[in-house]
């Protein structure tokens, strides 16, 4: 909800999905706080498909997933993009283990550069990706340095 938030602050039109009926909850009341409008809706991204070429932008962050749903879900979400949309996407780099800073706990859940070249590779052109070490300050449980993945990729 954070993001969505903020990016409704910039100008956006922005749905932000969650799996969880609080964290849409949250969503909505950040927004409302902030005074920008953001569309929430509570889904499991296993089952929900968005619609084809609906978005100017995907934009997913730290959103960790076995590899056989993340290829599925990454997939769906390049779909979901207009030809030309952007994609963006950060999340925890293996790197990332043994660390305060957050993220999963468990190697499957991380992701390469490599990764989400696969996943990507038959829907977008790769404009930028980087395995990086970033400082978080993100809130309690995500302090410090930490290790990432980002990749920017644009709809064909």
């Amino acid at each position: 909800g954070r993001n969505g938030a903020w990016l409704a602050g910039q100008g956006h039109d922005v749905l932000t999905v969650d799996l969880s009926g609080v964290g849409v909850a949250r969503a909505r009341a950040l927004a409302s706080k902030l005074g920008v409008r953001v569309d929430a809706l509570v889904a499991d991204l296993k089952e929900w498909t968005p619609p084809a070429g609906a978005f100017d932008a995907v934009v997913l962050t730290y959103l960790h997933m076995a590899p056989a749903m993340r290829t599925d879900v990454h997939r769906r979400m390049a779909a979901a993009l207009r030809p030309g949309g952007l994609l963006l996407l950060e999340a925890f780099h293996p790197r990332q283990l043994g660390r305060g800073s957050g993220g999963p706990k468990e190697a499957e859940l991380l992701y390469t550069l490599e990764d989400l070249r696969a996943d990507f590779s038959t829907a977008l052109d790769e404009e930028s990706g980087d395995e990086l070490e970033v400082m978080l300050d993100e809130g309690p449980g995500h302090q410090g340095m930490a290790a990432v993945t980002r990749y920017t990729g644009r709809a064909r």
